[in-house]
């Protein structure tokens, strides 16, 4: 005898038919995808590299937007080189002094 199958449990889908992939995702969801952090992911979100969008309050990020995201990151970090660009450090805004020679540091002392 077969047995019963829960009706909110999922079917596997018949032979010849594809699972329908989500078209948009949760934030953890998405991020994790990625393999994101949630601090991470929304550093992205606010810096505009991902592109999200609420219903009903919740914020969902498109599947097409994705891929899309790691197209581009695909494209900005050819294979071979390092991920991380070098920080770029404010310049002072003072000219440095010039170096003591020694006869003036004898002098000094």
């Amino acid at each position: 005898m077969a047995k019963p199958v829960h009706p909110n449990r999922r079917k596997p889908a018949a032979r010849g038919r594809r699972e329908l992939r989500p078209v948009a995702l949760g934030i953890r969801e998405a991020f994790a995808s990625l393999g994101l952090s949630r601090s991470k992911g929304y550093q992205l979100l606010q810096r505009g590299l991902l592109r999200s969008f609420c219903v009903d309050g919740r914020r969902l990020i498109a599947y097409q937007e994705l891929l899309r995201f790691c197209e581009a990151m695909t494209k900005a970090t050819p294979i071979g080189t390092r991920a991380r660009q070098p920080v770029q450090r404010a310049t002072p805004t003072q000219q440095p002094m010039p170096p003591a020679s020694a006869a003036q540091s004898a002098e000094v002392l």
